[in-house]
């Protein structure tokens, strides 16, 4: 039986209330104490603020009451915790309960030395590359529970087909206009910034570039608005302008990635044949080792990516060659069935070994 248990993130220490009641609790302490003899200020006040103040950590208590009280409810004896941030709320409470268990790293972000202790109760973990799995052993991760399983593309679904130009009709655009595509959540850790940097000279000497910034902004954080807005504001201006229209289009959020790939997320365009550009960050390299099917390029290297791009479009023969070796390389490593046979055998191994630590 498959059950979905969705929790929403609660970051208490970040709370405004709690980060509120820690600043009252100080100036109370610090300044109107010292300055004023009521009792008020003296007693009462530090009631008031150890009310609110508790708040936020009770609710970070109650979140895992909570999901202990689900995972009874429904009677599993196996839990796959597919995301970095659930498996530290998720992992110390499947530990206590006795329940065989896995947790999915997908991020490389860094750890406190709690959230190390709280994902260090997972039987086993599972980074999506080898460049995950390193960061976060590193961190203080056991080495010994922690495993790499490459994400799995569908290779039916995302595959090389014949160009249908429904882009090129839908942005009233030439059919000799050339296709650039940035795929991914619109904030400041995806750069989109940094490549309209990057390809700025390229649209000021040709008149035939166009670039696709798929995907939206999720976080609702002020500096995550006015990112979005710089962006659009910039997109608006010399030399992404042309005849008074915009060159860089944001399309949003689109059902259509198949086809959208296959007119110009990097296991995706792999798999559709899709000739790429990608910085060596994370697990570019392992997905394109040796460069073999797409011009990988350092990180914070501005001039040979602007090099790379300009040489994927100038260059048919790259191009196809680059197309080819990709979709080879999502089918010899990346495909859907390989995955689930890797998954499959993580489940094997944890479920026969019991509630020992893998």
């Amino acid at each position: 039986m498959n059950k979905n248990i969705t929790l929403h993130r609660f970051g208490y220490l970040c709370d405004p209330l709690y980060v509120a009641c820690v600043v009252l609790y100080l100036v109370n302490r610090f300044w109107i104490k010292p300055n004023c003899g009521t009792i008020f200020f003296h007693a009462w006040l530090n009631d008031v603020i150890c009310i609110p103040f508790t708040v936020p950590p009770m609710l970070w208590v109650l979140r895992r009451l909570r999901l202990r009280k689900q995972l009874q409810s429904i009677g599993t004896s196996f839990v796959h915790v597919n995301s970095l941030n659930m498996g530290r709320v998720a992992a110390p409470v499947l530990q206590s309960l006795g329940l065989r268990n896995i947790v999915h790293l997908r991020d490389i972000i860094r750890l406190s030395r709690t959230a190390i202790a709280d994902l260090s109760c997972a039987q086993r973990l599972l980074a999506v590359s080898e460049a995950t799995r390193r960061f976060h052993v590193n961190q203080g991760l056991s080495e010994g529970r922690c495993h790499v399983m490459y994400n799995g593309v569908d290779l039916a679904l995302f595959c090389p087909k014949p160009a249908t130009g429904f882009l090129h009709r839908e942005l009233e655009l030439p059919h000799s206009a050339k296709l650039l595509a940035v795929i991914g959540q619109i904030g400041l850790r995806k750069g989109q910034d940094q490549l309209l940097d990057i390809l700025e000279p390229i649209f000021a000497a040709r008149e035939d570039i166009h670039l696709l910034i798929v995907g939206q902004r999720w976080s609702a954080k002020p500096e995550s608005i006015q990112y979005e807005q710089a962006l659009r504001e910039r997109s608006r201006r010399a030399p992404f302008v042309r005849n008074q229209r915009s060159r860089v289009h944001f399309l949003g959020i689109r059902s259509d990635m198949p086809a959208i790939l296959n007119e110009l997320v990097l296991l995706e365009a792999a798999a559709c044949g899709c000739a790429a550009v990608a910085t060596d960050v994370g697990g570019t390299g392992e997905i394109f080792p040796d460069s073999d099917g797409a011009c990988v390029v350092p990180l914070d290297a501005p001039e040979a990516f602007r090099r790379a791009v300009e040489s994927v479009l100038d260059d048919e023969e790259l191009r196809k060659k680059l197309r080819t070796a990709a979709r080879k390389r999502a089918e010899a490593v990346f495909s859907r069935e390989k995955a689930a046979e890797n998954l499959l055998r993580h489940y094997e191994t944890v479920i026969s070994a019991g509630n020992s630590a893998q």
